[in-house]
């Protein structure tokens, strides 16, 4: 069989798993959203970009479940996973379309039961600029692939890293290969996490030999979850053409592309950029849902953030401080917003004032429960990997190195400063547009939806800048050099947080 054809089974596979698991979270309500006026791909763009994402992840995913608990990696392996994601794909596609909730929705042309998309009359002007940006965003996602399929892996991180370590998976058929356990041959990660090279091993599976081309799909296709579940969940919250255009900014963000080190390459930092971004962009529905009253109705939103959220940490190491600060902040933004609800509702009964509080309680456990319960085994592992200096971070983490690296802070601080805003040309307006709507609307930050990107994005800065603190090599070097693949990471969220200051209106009552 040709190579087209194995490819062809390989997206079906992720597309189909994803699909599966996202209506298996949701329910139909994700196909309930009426397709006149908008088209078929506006409808559905929340599936679409959910099915991408979480299709690749969970292939990776299983892969390990698999091989971690003594299975074989391999094209057998590969194929039932491929097959075996589309059928369960259609089957949830049918009992979805079957739903008789489905059914009456469609019927009646009514809005989704999970939460209503704000501006669905559909107007003239709101359904030409959905259209329009619809269209750009399908022109940056196809020459996104046409970028990435031109060459082969050629940087240093995706071919030593990542590449080589989906040669060794797919060459010995087990993350227990003795390759990866030595220090040297693994050039100094042995403990980075491995979705990435088992995606591209389960490439190279189906293919039955190495093209380290082909395998670079995996990128523009996460590039195109991400910006089609963005536009997705925005429709939730803004007209549905304003939604769009905001996925048109997210797609030109020039650091995620067309910059070399963005979707273009097969590193990690951009599959971080995704995850992260969806993580924060879920838990900021949660919020901003439950700022108007619908949180017993969101749970799904939480189950998608612990899912991404985990899946970061899957990535890349810098996943677990992204959740350790994301999560801590979703917490302290929920119950500033419990408090000031109570300060101003006073009059309202304890039921409702418990329910805030209660669906702040779920929420948190599924939030630290889900991440540990898909982490435990990749962390079970890793144990067994051997540790290289410069990844002990939390091993140099202590007073004494705090102190005797602040001065390090006179450099870090401006040469941050310099790449966020004084480089903006070379990787996108985003944090010009973050404070520029500060400046404008600062008592908006106070909601809690937007209190809990603020206080993520300036504690993962924070972050950056404490790594440079204690770090084992030069702080030109290790800051320089990498602070630029870091903002990526943070890229989303910074867009998100000034489309929600600019954009997200709530009832009166609300507004902050």
């Amino acid at each position: 069989m040709t190579d087209a054809f194995w490819m062809i089974l390989c997206l079906a596979g992720f597309w189909g798993l994803g699909c599966a698991i996202s209506l298996l979270i949701v329910g139909p309500d994700l196909l309930s959203k009426p397709s006149r006026g908008v088209g078929f791909m506006v409808a559905r763009a929340e599936l679409i970009g959910l099915s991408w994402t979480l299709g690749i992840a969970a292939t990776s995913y299983l892969q390990f479940i698999w091989s971690f608990a003594g299975g074989k990696l391999g094209r057998s392996c590969s194929v039932t996973l491929a097959v075996g994601g589309l059928l369960l794909g259609l089957l949830a596609m049918r009992r979805a379309q079957m739903s008789p909730a489905l059914v009456s929705s469609q019927g009646n042309h009514a809005e989704p039961i999970r939460r209503r998309t704000v501006g669905d009359n559909h107007s003239t002007d709101d359904a030409f600029l959905t259209r329009v940006c619809s269209l750009i965003v399908i022109g940056l996602v196809a020459i996104a692939f046409v970028q990435t399929l031109l060459s082969p892996q050629k940087f240093w991180d995706e071919r030593a890293y990542y590449g080589l370590k989906a040669i060794v998976l797919f060459q010995d058929r087990s993350i227990d290969s003795a390759d990866l356990a030595h220090a040297d041959f693994v050039q100094g990660h042995p403990r980075y996490p491995l979705l990435i090279p088992l995606a591209e091993q389960h490439i190279y599976a189906l293919l039955g030999h190495v093209d380290d081309r082909l395998s670079k799909v995996i990128f523009p296709l996460m590039f195109s979850g991400m910006v089609f579940t963005f536009a997705g969940v925005m429709m939730r919250h803004i007209p549905c053409g304003t939604a769009w255009l905001g996925a048109v900014l997210l797609a030109t963000t020039p650091v995620l592309m067309p910059d070399d080190y963005g979707f273009l390459t097969g590193q990690a930092d951009a599959p971080v950029a995704c995850f992260e971004g969806v993580a924060l962009l879920y838990l900021w529905d949660w919020l901003t849902s439950a700022r108007n009253g619908m949180a017993s109705t969101s749970r799904s939103s939480v189950i998608f953030a612990a899912v991404y959220g985990a899946m970061v940490a899957f990535t890349k190491d810098e996943g677990i401080s992204h959740g350790l600060i994301r999560t801590c902040a979703f917490g302290c933004a929920a119950l500033f917003g419990i408090i000031v609800h109570r300060r101003i509702h006073q009059q309202e009964s304890d039921a409702r004032k418990q329910l805030s509080v209660r669906a702040l309680i779920v929420a948190a456990t599924a939030l630290v429960v889900i991440p540990a319960l898909i982490l435990t085994p990749w962390f079970q592992h890793r144990r067994h990997l051997p540790m290289t200096g410069e990844m002990n971070y939390f091993g140099r983490l202590s007073i004494s190195s705090l102190w005797h690296g602040m001065p390090t802070l006179k450099w870090s601080v401006p040469h941050l400063i310099e790449r966020m805003f004084g480089e903006a040309t070379m990787w996108g307006l985003q944090w010009w547009f973050v404070a520029l709507t500060l400046v404008l609307f600062p008592m908006r930050t106070l909601r809690p939806a937007q209190l809990f990107l603020l206080i993520t994005l300036s504690v993962d800065i924070a972050a950056l800048l404490l790594a440079g603190m204690i770090a084992p090599i030069t702080l030109e070097e290790h800051i320089g050099g990498s602070s630029h693949r870091f903002l990526m990471q943070l890229a989303p969220g910074a867009l998100l947080f000034a489309i929600g200051q600019i954009w997200v209106r709530e009832p009166s009552h609300n507004a902050a």
